[in-house]
Order: C-alpha cells, then sequence, then structure tokens
C-alpha cells in the first residue's frame, strides 16, 4: 500500500518557552511492568465484582467510597478486569469502557446508574500490543485494538457487535487511539512499522486511519520515521480527537522522548515538535468548542505534568508535579469542559512493587489538583466531560486480586 508523503517536521511558534509555571502537588515514570504482571496474572477477569448495580460488590470485598460518606470522589466497580481499558461518554452521560484482559476484548456500559459487562472477541492477541481506543458516533459504539499486530475495528449497532480488519497491511500496529468527529466519522491513531525505503529493516511511523460515515477505511501515513528508544515501549504512542469532518488532530510520543502534534487539517498530513526539550511521554489531547488544541504529557526530568494550548500559538503551563521515587508514570487523559476548563487525569507509580496513585489536575492558569485513588491504582486513567458538565473518570485498580479491575470515578456534587 503507497501512503502520501508527509512535511518533514516543523517546530510550533511558541508564545512563550520561559517563565513555566509550577503548582504545587506532590506525587510518580516507563510502563509499570510490576502493575502488568499483577494484573495479568490474577483478578483480570472481574473476580469479586458483579453488575447488580453501582458500586455492587461481593461481602468480602472493601466498599469503595461514596459521596454518603463525605468521600470527595464517589466510585464504582464497573464488572470489567485487564491490563488495559479506555472510555468515551455520550453527551447525556452513557459512558462505555473498553478493556484487554485475558479473556479478550470486553465492552463495559453505565446506562441508568447500572454498569453491564459483555465479551466483544475472546480469541485474540492483545498483551504485549498497547491499549485499545473507544469512540462513541451517533447510535453506534465503535472500538479498536491491535489483534497480534492487525489493527481490529468493532461496532455496536441494534444491539450487537460486528469485527473486521481495519488495517492489514502495516505490521505490529500498537497503542490505538479512537475518536469520533461531529459528523459521525471514526479516527484511529495507532503506530506500526513499514519496510525501510532502502530494504534494510524496518522503520516506524504514526498512521491514521479514517472510517467515514458511509462507511469504507482510509488509511494514511501521518508522519515519517520516528526514530528513538523504542525499547521502552512509549515511542510513537498516541491520542486522537477530532471535530470537524474527516479532520484529525493527534499527540504522539516523538523521536527521542519529544512531544510531536499532527494534523490532516489543511489536506494533507502535517507534523510539528511540541517539545523537545527534555524527556517527555504518554500524551494525551483534546479539542475545545472553538478548534484549539490542548495537550498533556509527563516531563519526566523534572517529574512534571505539562499542559500545552495550541491556539495556534504555544502556551506551556506544569498543571502538576510528583513524587518520582519508583519512576513509573502510566497514562495522562485530557479533557475540556463547555466553560474551557481543562481537566486532566494520571496514574503514577509510588513504589516499586506496583503501588500507584490516580491524580486529578484542574486549570488552567491556576492549577489545583488533588489524588483521586491511592490504592495501588491510576492505570489506563481516562476523563471524558459529557454534555452537562458531569467528569466521568475510569482506571485500572490493582488492590488485591478480590479487586482487580476497571473503576469508574465521578467527583461529589
Amino acid at each position: 500500500m503507497q501512503f502520501p508523503p508527509v512535511p518533514l517536521s516543523t517546530r510550533l511558534p511558541s508564545e512563550s518557552r520561559t517563565g513555566r509555571k509550577r503548582v504545587g502537588g506532590s506525587y510518580p515514570r516507563a510502563v509499570n511492568m510490576a502493575f502488568v504482571a499483577v494484573a495479568a496474572c490474577g483478578g483480570d477477569s472481574g473476580s469479586g465484582f458483579d453488575a447488580d448495580g453501582p458500586g455492587a460488590q461481593d461481602a468480602d470485598v472493601p466498599r469503595l467510597p461514596n459521596c454518603e460518606s463525605g468521600a470527595p470522589w464517589e466510585m464504582e466497580r464497573t464488572g470489567a478486569g485487564g491490563y488495559w481499558s479506555a472510555m468515551a461518554a455520550t453527551e447525556e452521560g452513557e459512558v462505555h469502557v473498553v478493556y484487554l484482559g485475558s479473556s479478550g476484548v470486553g465492552h463495559a456500559w453505565r446506562a441508568a446508574g447500572v454498569w453491564q459487562t459483555e465479551v466483544v472477541a475472546s480469541d485474540v492477541d492483545t498483551f504485549v500490543y498497547g491499549k485499545p481506543g473507544i469512540a462513541v458516533a451517533a447510535d453506534s459504539v465503535h472500538i479498536a485494538f491491535s489483534d497480534g499486530g492487525v489493527l481490529m475495528h468493532g461496532r455496536k449497532a441494534g444491539g450487537s457487535w460486528s469485527t473486521a480488519v481495519a488495517d492489514g497491511d502495516t505490521m505490529n500496529i500498537e497503542h490505538v487511539a479512537l475518536a469520533a468527529d461531529e459528523a459521525g466519522g471514526v479516527h484511529a491513531s495507532y503506530t506500526g512499522l513499514v519496510p525501510n525505503p532502502v530494504g534494510v529493516g524496518y522503520d516506524q511511523h504514526l498512521f491514521h486511519a479514517y472510517l467515514a460515515p458511509a462507511g469504507g477505511w482510509t488509511l494514511a501515513q501521518a508522519t515519517g520515521p520516528l526514530y528513538g528508544n523504542t525499547s521502552d515501549g512509549w515511542l510513537g504512542y498516541s491520542s486522537v480527537a477530532a471535530r470537524a469532518s474527516g479532520v484529525a488532530h493527534v499527540a504522539l510520543r516523538d523521536d527521542y522522548a519529544s512531544i510531536g502534534y499532527a494534523t490532516n487539517s489543511s489536506g494533507t498530513w502535517f507534523h510539528a515538535l511540541v517539545d523537545d526539550d527534555r524527556a517527555f511521554t504518554a500524551p494525551s489531547l483534546a479539542i475545545d468548542a472553538l478548534g484549539s488544541v490542548h495537550i498533556a504529557f509527563f516531563d519526566v526530568t523534572p517529574n512534571e505534568v505539562r499542559y500545552v494550548r495550541l491556539d495556534p500559538f504555544q502556551h506551556e503551563e506544569v498543571a502538576d508535579s510528583y513524587d518520582s521515587r519508583s519512576g513509573g508514570e502510566d497514562l495522562t487523559s485530557i479533557a475540556v469542559d463547555a466553560a474551557g476548563e481543562v481537566h486532566v487525569v494520571f496514574g503514577v507509580a509510588t513504589d516499586v512493587a506496583g503501588g500507584g496513585q490516580l491524580r486529578y489536575a484542574r486549570g488552567p492558569g491556576s492549577w489545583s489538583s488533588e489524588a483521586i485513588d491511592g490504592e495501588r491504582t491510576g492505570f489506563s486513567a481516562a476523563v471524558v466531560v459529557d454534555g452537562s458538565g458531569q467528569i466521568h473518570v475510569t482506571y485500572i485498580r490493582v488492590a488485591d486480586e478480590a479487586s482487580t479491575g476497571v473503576i469508574y470515578a465521578r467527583p461529589c456534587p
């Protein structure tokens, strides 16, 4: 398959690259493999959970915090378990989660306060290929994941799932992100390998796959080759968002631990460096109602979570700082509400044995931050704000075998 050429990388214009603001907050760098081992070796099928109602649990499973007890965040067990997850929500506040576990690919959803789960695909190979993606478009739920390095797409419409290959040409596809635009088109970003032009080995590229509302996938190579330390598993990790029909905006872990931005808003793919001063990882991206791009990512040198706004000039702030004792960041996730407030959640390891913390930061300008959960937790963090302004958060908790799984949280009034 031939892909269109990509312009050479460019540096985005910067409003200011000095005087970055630091806001307090204490607390965690690379994929936390201690967590992955725990999640993969026990409890990832949701043992100890049931779907009888919000926060339903067996008698021997500790009760999670709730608003009635005076907790700042209310938490619910979703009945889903696994080692990767992603979340989306409708404007009306119906929450959907895709998760990868030893039993395959699953879907959990919360409607009218009740969680339900189902298996989408069971005979799959997903463990080493990174996170899945999920989006809601029109009346359909879409998921995407790498099955043995092949991009698979699942769609639930009319109560049943269908799955098919979306990209079977690109090799070794990893870390899929998914988003829906306002016209109902679905966008996937992911990395994969293509043969090197000189015929020696393979190059890793960022790819974009677009499913038009009328159907049919269009594939494009969104960046030139990505070069860097591929052994850390984060090279090319991406996040995608979309508003205008057919137009995607992607943040990615770029060459040598830089943060990059790519878009096809001009009709061809444009790729730029956002920040390359130090070591960065795990970017996430959102678009506000005015079309401005917002990006969050880890800066692992001073142990900070950074926030960038492109509109089109670049404005950068420190959203939070964290403890570097174990050096184990996981993922960031960012959302922007109708009022322009920015919400960031992220997971950080607090010890080498797999302990973790899920944190939440709110800005921009004067940032505030807090811990949502500190019980071996915070992995695959995701945040969405629905049409009413309700904040929805999901993440994977590994407190013990009985209560390992995907947790849902929302702030108490």
